[in-house]
């Protein structure tokens, strides 16, 4: 702040106008206002306040914060929460938008209901080959909004098919074949299961289970052979 008083010889300063003019930065050669301050409180002047600016504040809209993976394994879907916030847009429409190398691949629409609106937003997309991709969330431009370079997050993801391939053979569905079935099948990503009973458990007049050999080329998810690879 800039400190601007106007003194009257043998008068107190009751009365005369003291003109504080804030500044962003310190003027280079200018001391702190504090030690003019302490002398008009020690003096008993009063010191009143004059708001200037707009009260509506600035127009804005941003990206707060965004959580993704790092890597996935391919057939997973690339999951992401991501806030937003507009400021000083009520009634307006924003399109968010998730790219992939450029690419839209996912868009929502967000109405503002606020002039302090806030938001969070869940984007997907299922990468269909490996790689590392470049994802960019953004929000489209606004008619006179002041930060428009706050309008995007970009992240990239690794897709990667390097499973561990596991063949878990039994005679039958014991207690230790179904644990472990159930711990590999779908629920641990990084493992490619196929599992192969000799004698299954049958019910009478049902036809033949069709011959699958178990193989780590099939596809992530079919788990279930009927026999050993050739």
């Amino acid at each position: 702040m800039n400190f601007q008083p106007k003194f009257d010889s043998g008068r107190p300063l009751h009365g005369d106008l003291l003109p504080i003019v804030p500044t962003p930065e310190p003027e280079p050669g200018k001391k702190p206002p504090d030690d003019k301050a302490r002398g008009l409180g020690l003096q008993g002047s009063p010191v009143c306040p004059i708001i200037t600016g707009s009260s509506r504040g600035t127009k804005d809209a941003a990206i707060i914060s965004l959580r993704s993976p790092q890597s996935i394994f391919l057939g997973d879907r690339v999951r992401l929460k991501t806030e937003i916030k507009s400021d000083g847009l009520r009634g307006r429409e924003h399109s968010v938008k998730l790219l992939r190398e450029g690419a839209v691949v996912q868009q929502q629409k967000v109405k503002v209901s606020d002039n302090d609106f806030r938001t969070t937003l869940r984007l997907s997309h299922q990468p269909a080959e490996k790689g590392i991709f470049s994802y960019t969330v953004k929000i489209d431009p606004v008619e006179g909004e002041l930060f428009p370079n706050n309008n995007e997050w970009s992240f990239d993801v690794a897709v990667s098919d390097d499973r561990t391939n596991v063949l878990i053979v039994d005679d039958r569905p014991r207690w230790e074949f179904r644990y472990l079935r159930n711990l590999f099948d779908s629920r641990d990503k990084s493992v490619h299961l196929q599992y192969l009973l000799l004698h299954p458990d049958t019910l009478q007049g049902a036809p033949p289970l069709p011959e699958i050999p178990a193989s780590a080329s099939r596809k992530f998810g079919d788990s279930e052979a009927t026999r050993l690879p050739a």
